[in-house]
């Protein structure tokens, strides 16, 4: 009986370490924390997993690129000055190993 008991706490035991492991690591997702209009600025929430490097680009309306840059596994913010790139409408594409994201972005003055 005590032997039982012992083996089914081991289990109970290995089984929280485990999940404790888990929330530690990192998912893939961006959002737009700040898009207030009345701010001078749109910040975003940028989430790379373990193991991966995410490709953050902003095209124009046009489709030009205005932006690209590269993030490993953590969290990032980001923040775009509107004075710096104007109103309008922009897109955003996030691309990982196993995560991709597109939206739109839209900024005014």
């Amino acid at each position: 009986m005590k032997f039982s008991f012992c083996f089914i706490f081991l289990i109970l035991i290995s089984s929280i370490s485990a999940q404790v492991e888990n929330e530690n690591t990192y998912l893939n997702s961006i959002e737009i924390i700040n898009g207030n209009n009345t701010q001078n600025f749109v910040e975003l929430r940028i989430i790379i997993a373990d193991n991966e490097i995410g490709n953050f680009m902003i095209f124009n309306i046009k489709g030009q690129k205005i932006m690209s840059k590269q993030y490993f596994t953590g969290e990032h913010r980001l923040s775009l000055l509107k004075l710096k790139y104007g109103s309008g409408l922009f897109f955003y594409k996030l691309r990982t190993n196993s995560y991709f994201k597109s939206g739109k972005i839209i900024m005014l003055k």
